[in-house]
């Protein structure tokens, strides 16, 4: 995740889906689930023009039979977010998700690391980073991701060429958050949101 992508439309289904499994929407019954959300939050990249996809927000009449029916509050809420900038921290302070959500914003950078760090050095700290963050999430019963380069099989590569996001197996498997559901989106394109990877809690038999 970037900075610079905040807010955008598959942001509005990304979210309006987890308030929507823990419960948080308006009217909503049953047990809430307390939220954690790792943002797998890197520096802003910029070689190119990306992070648009901020349309939907305008209040055309299209828009609001559209995007703003699906979730309002979420519609406006997010309004209100990019009109003070496209920053995690704001979506955190914007009242968008539950109250209760925990957040792990801690940016992946090498930045600090003298001359070209070598792949054991950048494979270290996405390490440290990851077992930080899921210390920091453990007490939640669902987890939301949000990696730059997809799942497992490409950290590697990118741990040579940057601090791009990928989330491996190894996250899952840890045992400080063996009880929580996982929600990790690979792939938002400008019309659907891609789900690729989710899995059930191991105490939810019978639930």
């Amino acid at each position: 995740m970037q900075n610079r992508y905040v807010g955008d439309v598959g942001d509005f289904g990304t979210y309006g889906l987890l308030r929507a499994v823990v419960g948080a929407q308006p009217g909503a019954i049953g047990t809430r689930l307390r939220l954690g959300v790792h943002w797998c939050l890197v520096p802003d990249e910029t070689h190119n023009d990306d992070g648009k996809h901020i349309d939907y927000l305008a209040r055309s009449k299209e828009n609001l039979t559209r995007f703003r029916v699906c979730d309002p509050q979420l519609f406006d809420r997010l309004g209100a977010v990019l009109s003070r900038g496209r920053k995690v921290a704001n979506v955190e302070q914007g009242d968008v998700l539950p109250a209760d959500t925990r957040y792990f914003n801690r940016p992946l950078s090498f930045q600090d690391l003298h001359g070209r760090p070598s792949r054991e050095a950048r494979l270290s700290r996405r390490a440290e980073w990851s077992e930080a963050a899921v210390r920091e999430l453990r007490q939640c019963e669902v987890v939301f991701l949000d990696p730059d380069n997809g799942l497992e099989g490409q950290t590697a590569r990118h741990a040579l060429s940057g601090p791009s996001t990928s989330i491996t197996t190894s996250c899952e498997r840890s045992p400080n958050l063996a009880g929580a559901s996982w929600c990790i989106t690979t792939s938002i394109e400008r019309n659907r949101l891609s789900i690729r990877s989710a899995r059930e809690p191991r105490n939810s038999r019978g639930h």
